[in-house]
């Protein structure tokens, strides 16, 4: 019997209504656990008045108002292009997110996300808010666009710290015009009778005729402005010193002339190159001629001064200073050169705003400069307006020029001239050197020349009609220590760049043979994919994200990539600019209080080298041998000045030495028994406030200015104040509490005028030489003259520079400065840029020599030179009045070796101490004080 097997029962359908898993889950109440072993906390009053509150009316009214707000603003119709602000409802199942929410979703950035999720209402207000801050975003980088459109180009103090130049240089051109317009012996030698009112007319430019041509009949009007002009160069220039040595002015001055100012005298038409030498430079001797005065646009006699570059002329910004007659006027020149960076020259001329040196052809002048444009572009226009030029204005040889009757129109275009420069489209030089004077003045007293004339009688004029001017640079120029060390970095980087090249070309075959490993090759890769899907970088989860498009992803890579050259760009454009300039010096404060910065030190020193006093009682006790006279012993006192220039034969210098051994006297004690007492110059001593005693505060020291008495000098490791006041001296610099004369230091000076034997000015009087307390003072100190019979005021301006913690952690040659602490000198308590200079000079002296000079410090180890060596002594005195230290080897040599000249780096920290001076005539009787003034005053 068989059987069948018996069917399996059918399985059971069952209906599923996935719109119920998809609906939004409703949170479920919850009854919390009930806690048996503590009990219920009573409800305060506070939360009995609350639930009461609660069940008010109002309350409940607001609650069903807000909600049904609420949910009118849900269903908000929008646009069609703002549908995306509408919230989803869902949680993503039923509707694939758009990238636009993928990508708010992973932003990082604030206020994206909240897209996802959120309420209809919520995302208009985020979006509101996000469109507001891109808006402004892109406000802000046009402005910055716009401003940057406006002033591409920025002009910033490259550094307060270096030293300039050492090269040579351009020594700017100096104009000398006389206040006198009209000479009185140029209208006698024409013959011309001109009555006394028409004088002032033909110094003026506003010209106007009235029939005043007929009176120069056929006389043209260059002929006449040659023939009445006086002859500065040729009458009024009597002297000429140029570094130092006698020259004929001939060759020094020429003859030029200038629209606004007339027939001048020009020092450097041509430029003549230099090394810095602020000790030598160009020193006049000028006569005023008052007899030849006929007209003048000024109520004095003298002299105008006026300083600007050689290839320039003289406009109405020239540098310029009057000289009144009388006077010897010490000129401190001081030179400030702007330079372009390489980036200015991709630039338009319109963007930067300034022209560089080629970049514009002028038709007169070599060189472009904005004065040079604008005088042409003013006699293009005078020859428009009148059909001629005046005779002195930059023109071409065939342009007509103007005679007597069309000085009218000449008027009415230089009237209206300073409102047509718009037009004439004469940008400024992107590169040009500005320099600015300090003038300081003494009465002239001519019985103590600087240097005598070579070809005239200067006994025919009377002092109170001469002038002598010196003027030399302020600052002394020592050496381009950037340009030097740019260079040598630039080599540097070459030679590097070089080899790394070679070296990265062989790691690169290397890497490429390794990377033919397919399994370093997948491990590689999927470390990249973890990596891009892990990172908090903005971009790099799109590159590895399956659910976005190739050309999404295409699109992410490409601005990763974007991103990372960008990033790389700007970090070595921030390295190489810090490699450049490591350290900047900016103004952090203008408000420094006074006693965070030491007291200058202020050495006084005569112009008198020579006591008459003294030097007349050792000729008559000093022992002479036979056959020599009283002049050779005053020629041996004129040896201690050590007068630069001169070159003095063995025969005379045996017979000096012999008249110092037979009386068992050195050339240093001689110079030091010859030299002035400090406690007779300085009368009487007030530092702050409190009469002192002068011999307390001021010390006898040797500088290459002769002997001098300093104040506040700790440069040198001793002093040489006297023994039984040596140990109440302060062992560091003073300090003040506040502004004001009578907070720091005042003194009466005697220039001792019966005292005169020996001296290198003209006049009485003192100077004043302000520097830095650790500082030896030299031509670099700020120097102020102190005349006679005058109460001057000096006012400190001083300016601290100090480093920060960083800067001495830092490579010595990256920050290229050193601390005061650093480096020994030989002699000197602190290094200082100054100080080091000051030792590299001495060792070339004495490697020159073979011994020091007696101004220069000395450790007692070194010979001490003597008369025997007085023409080595003369000459390497220029040492120390010259930039260049090594005066052998051309600059181009110096700035290729590895090491600077004498290793001399810039202070990291410093203390700079400008001044101003103002004077006054001298009266005791003016005083409050009368009764204690009259017992100084004679």
């Amino acid at each position: 019997m068989t059987t069948t097997p018996a069917k399996d029962a059918p399985q059971p359908i069952y209906l599923i209504n996935f719109e119920a898993y998809l609906r939004p889950k409703r949170p479920h109440k919850i009854m919390p656990l009930q806690c048996f072993d503590r009990l219920e906390r009573p409800q305060t009053k506070c939360e009995q008045f609350h639930k009461t509150l609660q069940r008010l009316k109002l309350l409940r009214y607001w609650r069903t108002q807000r909600a049904r707000f609420a949910k009118n603003l849900e269903q908000l119709p929008l646009p069609r292009f703002l549908n995306f602000l509408r919230a989803r409802h869902d949680d993503g199942l039923c509707k694939s997110k758009t990238g636009f929410e993928i990508y708010c979703e992973m932003s990082s950035i604030h206020g994206f996300h909240v897209f996802v999720g959120a309420c209809t209402w919520q995302r208009v207000l985020w979006w509101l808010l996000i469109c507001t801050a891109i808006l402004l975003s892109l406000l802000v980088l046009v402005m910055s666009y716009s401003l940057s459109a406006e002033t591409p180009t920025i002009r910033y103090i490259e550094s307060m710290l270096q030293p300039l130049s050492e090269q040579s240089m351009n020594y700017p051109a100096m104009s000398i015009c006389s206040m006198n317009r009209i000479s009185k012996s140029q209208l006698r030698m024409n013959e011309w009778a001109l009555p006394l009112q028409l004088l002032p007319w033909l110094t003026k430019r506003n010209w106007s005729l009235n029939g005043q041509t007929r009176i120069f009949g056929n006389t043209s009007w260059p002929q006449l402005l040659e023939n009445l002009a006086p002859r500065t160069c040729e009458s009024q220039v009597l002297g000429c010193l140029w570094q130092g040595l006698v020259q004929s002015c001939d060759q020094l001055l020429t003859p030029s002339w200038s629209y606004s100012e007339g027939r001048c005298c020009t020092f450097n038409g041509t430029p003549i190159h230099t090394a810095g030498n602020p000790a030598k430079g160009l020193t006049l001797r000028l006569a005023s001629r008052l007899d030849d005065y006929a007209s003048s646009r000024h109520s004095a006699a003298g002299f105008q001064l006026l300083l600007h570059e050689a290839h320039s002329g003289i406009h109405a910004a020239t540098e310029r200073a009057l000289l009144p007659r009388g006077t010897e006027a010490h000129v401190m020149l001081r030179s400030y050169s702007t330079h372009a960076t390489p980036y200015i020259d991709g630039l338009k001329p319109a963007k930067r705003g300034c022209y560089l040196s080629q970049e514009r052809r002028l038709f007169y002048y070599s060189k472009y400069s904005q004065a040079n444009c604008l005088a042409e572009c003013e006699s293009e226009r005078i020859l428009q307006a009148c059909g001629c030029v005046h005779p002195h204005m930059p023109r071409f040889p065939q342009w007509p020029l103007c005679e007597l009757t069309q000085l009218k129109c000449l008027s009415e275009v230089a009237y209206s001239w300073d409102q047509l420069l718009s037009i004439c489209n004469c940008l400024p030089s992107c590169q040009f050197k500005r320099y600015e004077m300090q003038i300081d003045l003494a009465t002239l007293n001519e019985s103590y020349p600087m240097f005598q004339a070579h070809h005239y009688n200067i006994s025919f004029y009377c002092p109170k009609h001469l002038l002598l001017v010196n003027m030399a640079f302020k600052k002394r120029r020592i050496f381009d220590m950037q340009l030097v060390q740019s260079q040598q970095l630039q080599i540097k980087l070459t030679e590097y760049h070089k080899s790394n090249s070679i070296n990265t070309i062989e790691k690169t075959s290397e890497h490429w043979k390794i990377f033919q490993f397919r399994e370093i090759r997948i491990w590689f890769m999927d470390s990249l994919r973890n990596f891009c899907q892990t990172t908090s970088l903005h971009g790099f989860s799109y590159i590895t994200r399956p659910d976005i498009s190739r050309n999404e992803r295409c699109f992410w890579l490409g601005v990763v990539i974007a991103a990372i050259i960008s990033a790389i760009s700007l970090v070595l454009t921030s390295w190489y600019s810090n490699r450049e300039t490591p350290t900047v010096t900016v103004i952090e404060s203008s408000h420094f209080p006074t006693w965070n910065i030491p007291f200058p030190a202020v050495t006084i020193c005569n112009f008198n080298r020579v006591s008459k006093t003294k030097a007349l009682m050792l000729k008559e006790h000093m022992r002479l041998p036979p056959n020599v006279t009283k002049a050779e012993l005053q020629e041996l006192f004129n040896l201690t000045l050590l007068p630069a220039g001169r070159t003095i034969n063995n025969s005379s210098l045996e017979i000096y030495d012999q008249i110092l051994r037979l009386n068992n006297m050195t050339l240093t004690e001689l110079t030091n028994r010859l030299s002035p007492d400090c406690l007779d110059m300085i009368s009487r001593c007030i530092w702050k406030g409190i009469k002192t005693r002068c011999e307390s505060l001021f010390q006898r020291i040797v500088t290459i200015q002769g002997i001098c008495c300093s104040f506040n000098f700790f440069a040198t490791m001793s002093n040489n104040f006297p023994v039984k006041i040596a140990y109440q001296v302060p062992k560091r610099p003073y300090r003040v509490t506040g502004c004001g004369y009578t907070t720091g230091l005042s003194v009466l000076l005697d220039p001792m005028v019966a005292d005169y034997y020996g001296t290198f000015f003209s006049g009485f009087g003192f100077r004043l030489l302000i520097h830095d307390a650790y500082n030896f003072p030299d031509e670099n100190s700020e120097t102020k003259v102190v005349t006679s019979t005058r109460e001057s005021f000096v006012r400190i301006n001083p300016a601290s520079t100090y480093a920060t913690k960083d800067i001495r952690q830092m490579d010595l040659r990256w920050r290229n400065c050193l601390f005061g602490s650093e480096r020994k000198l030989d002699g000197l308590k602190r290094y200082s840029f100054i100080n080091c200079m000051f030792e590299c000079r001495m060792k070339m002296t004495l490697q020159r020599c073979g011994c020091l000079p007696a101004y220069l410090i000395n450790n007692g180890t070194i010979k001490i030179c003597g008369v025997l060596d007085m023409n080595c002594m003369l000459e390497t005195k220029r040492f120390f009045s010259r930039a260049l230290a090594n005066l052998d080897a051309p600059y181009s040599i110096v700035r290729n070796t590895n090491d600077f000249p004498c290793d001399c780096l810039p202070d990291c920290e410093s203390n700079q101490y400008g001044s101003e001076s103002t004077m006054g005539r001298l009266d005791a009787s003016y005083s409050r004080n009368k009764m204690a003034n009259r017992q100084d005053f004679p």
